[in-house]
């Protein structure tokens, strides 16, 4: 059967018209891709935030979950909201205000969690990481060569933990090594003036605490302290900070 003319351009024209309303099919759903792709990479952000924040609850780090009951019941409704547009009209998803309210709500749910974390991990740092005078290691490793392997064992671990300082730990395990790491520090410090006079001892474990309340009182550094640290040549490597 032979086409006319007229014939073959109405059916050019229908093909044109599904060619259209097929590149608009796919436009509508790359752009629900998207908007799928945003949710799900917000929603995984909010849950790693919570997760992290159960943890320091239960290390006893944070007083009590920092984010508020409105804030979450807000989300909650923006996310009902957004279920019941999209059932009714999918394609309208990529301009529903409710969608960027969701989004919104769940960065704001994400970013409280992350500045709670954040300031405990930094006062628990700041009460558990060793600070052992690192001029002073510097002088032991040089005077006293067979305290060499302790020396280098300090820092090895007070490198490990200046590798953590700035990242909050996401798990247990994590947070247990680096507590091993503060521990270690400690334990191998302490070894590192076990032969010195016990009133020497005393002022360089205690110049060493972590927690800024306590640390070495002047009244720590007698003349008896000094000369026994200038007679083995450790004085030099001493830094004294007042506060």
């Amino acid at each position: 059967m032979t086409t006319t003319l007229f014939e073959q351009a109405k059916q050019i024209e229908s093909n044109c018209e599904d060619l259209q309303n097929e590149e608009a099919i796919g436009e509508q759903n790359q752009s629900l891709s998207h908007d799928y792709d945003l949710l799900e990479d917000k929603h995984t952000q909010w849950l790693e935030a919570h997760e992290q924040i159960q943890l320091f609850l239960k290390r006893k780090c944070l007083p009590d979950d920092p984010v508020s009951k409105d804030d979450l019941k807000k989300v909650k409704k923006h996310l009902t909201t957004v279920i019941e547009h999209f059932e009714t009209d999918p394609t309208t998803l990529s301009q529903d205000k409710d969608l960027k309210k969701l989004t919104n709500g769940l960065n704001k749910l994400t970013e409280t969690s992350r500045q709670a974390v954040n300031n405990a991990w930094e006062d628990w740092f700041k009460t558990k990481h060793p600070n052992p005078n690192a001029r002073l290691l510097d002088t032991v490793e040089t005077v006293l060569p067979e305290q060499q392997a302790t020396v280098v064992a300090i820092r090895a671990h007070l490198a490990a933990l200046e590798n953590n300082i700035d990242t909050p730990p996401t798990d247990q395990s994590t947070w247990d090594t680096i507590e091993q790491h503060c521990h270690e520090a400690t334990h191998k410090y302490t070894e590192l003036v076990a032969d010195f006079p016990e009133h020497v001892r005393d002022f360089c474990t205690r110049a060493a605490d972590p927690d800024p309340q306590k640390g070495a009182p002047m009244a720590c550094l007698t003349e008896e302290v000094k000369t026994w640290l200038q007679q083995h040549k450790l004085w030099d490597g001493l830094r004294i900070r007042l506060e």
